[in-house]
C-alpha cells in the first residue's frame, strides 16, 4: 500500500474557514427548517419540555460522538477515546482508530450521525410540530457539527475504491494498493 493522499482538514481549509462554514451551515439550516416546517405546519408553539431541549442540546455532540462508536463497533479493541480542548477551552471527544479502515467503512463512520440524527430531528419535528423551534436549533446545531465529517466525506469519496484509511499523527492518510494510481 502506498499514499495517495494525505487528509488534515484543519491544515487544508484552516480552522477560521471551517468555524464560517459551521456557522453559516448552522444560520441556513435554522432558516430552512424553521420556516419550511413552519410554514407547512402552521404549528402553535409551546415553550413546554424546554428541559428536554436543554439536554438534548447538551448531550447533542457526545450523542453524535457515540453514533460514530456505533458504526465502529466491530473495531472497538482498536479505538482509544481521547478527550481535547480545542482552541484551550472547547471540550471535545476524538476516536482516535489505531487500525486501517475500508473507504466504504469510513465513509459510514463519517455519516451515520448526519443520517440518523438529522433524520431523528426531522421527523420528530413532523410529528410535533409545536415544537419545531426547538427541533430546529437542534437540527442547526447539529449541522454546524457535521460540516467536518462531510469535508472529510468530500475529500474521501473520490479516492480510488479500494483504498484504505489510516489515522496518523498528520492527519488521515489515503492508502491505495501499489497497482492503483
Amino acid at each position: 500500500m502506498h499514499c495517495w493522499k494525505i487528509l488534515n482538514i484543519y491544515k487544508q481549509y484552516g480552522s477560521p474557514r471551517i468555524v464560517l462554514w459551521s456557522a453559516i451551515a448552522f444560520v441556513l439550516t435554522l432558516c430552512v427548517s424553521y420556516l419550511t416546517l413552519g410554514f407547512i405546519f402552521r404549528p402553535s408553539f409551546t415553550d413546554h419540555y424546554f428541559i428536554v431541549f436543554a439536554t438534548l442540546f447538551i448531550f447533542l455532540y457526545p450523542i453524535h460522538k457515540f453514533i460514530h462508536y456505533l458504526t465502529l463497533i466491530q473495531h472497538r479493541d482498536d479505538i482509544e477515546l481521547q478527550f481535547k480542548k480545542m482552541y484551550g477551552y472547547v471540550p471535545t471527544i476524538h476516536l482516535q482508530i489505531k487500525e486501517i479502515l475500508p473507504k466504504q467503512v469510513y465513509l459510514r463512520t463519517r455519516l451515520a450521525p448526519f443520517i440518523v440524527i438529522n433524520l431523528v430531528l426531522v421527523i420528530t419535528m413532523c410529528f410535533f410540530p409545536q415544537f419545531i423551534h426547538y427541533g430546529s436549533i437542534l437540527l442547526a446545531t447539529h449541522m454546524s457539527m457535521c460540516v467536518i465529517d462531510i469535508l472529510y466525506v468530500k475529500n474521501v469519496i473520490h479516492s480510488p475504491k479500494e483504498a484504505q484509511i489510516e489515522e496518523t499523527p498528520r492527519g488521515f492518510e489515503i492508502l491505495v494498493p501499489p497497482h492503483v494510481k
